[in-house]
């Protein structure tokens, strides 16, 4: 796999709503939909423990990614190496590593749903507004 799309996605739904949207209004959203606040473990895990967590598997996900690339099952066939040890059809495919245009292009598709969050922060910023709600 390329990089995770899971952790892309959930870093994304973890800022948006703990940063962006703010973590009060949604706790007050939870209350109204429950009838009582979130925990405040709930309030640390959606804002802090998550995030951290999910950034360390998209850069472990990315480091694994860069140190064995992604690959696809080739057939090489039994005429390439007639000789080749083993029985059957054991050594007629061999993986075969992607082209690094296509690594690349994968990767940018994997973080495009992430990049406009960085984006409207620093615009966010330059126009001397807060993009953090705590």
């Amino acid at each position: 796999a390329v990089v995770s799309t899971q952790s892309t996605g959930g870093i994304a739904q973890c800022i948006a709503v703990s940063w962006f949207y703010g973590l009060e209004r949604f706790s007050a959203d939870i209350e109204y939909m429950t009838g009582g606040p979130p925990n405040i473990y709930w309030k640390l895990c959606w804002k802090w423990f998550s995030p951290a967590l999910i950034t360390i598997i998209l850069l472990a996900s990315i480091v694994k990614q860069c140190l064995q690339p992604a690959g696809y099952s080739a057939y090489v066939g039994c005429l390439d190496y007639p000789n080749r040890p083993g029985n059957g059809t054991e050594g007629w495919v061999e993986t075969v590593p992607f082209t690094w245009w296509a690594q690349i292009l994968a990767a940018i598709m994997v973080m495009l749903p992430v990049l406009p969050m960085p984006i409207l922060a620093v615009l966010s910023l330059l126009k001397g507004g807060s993009f953090l709600k705590l």
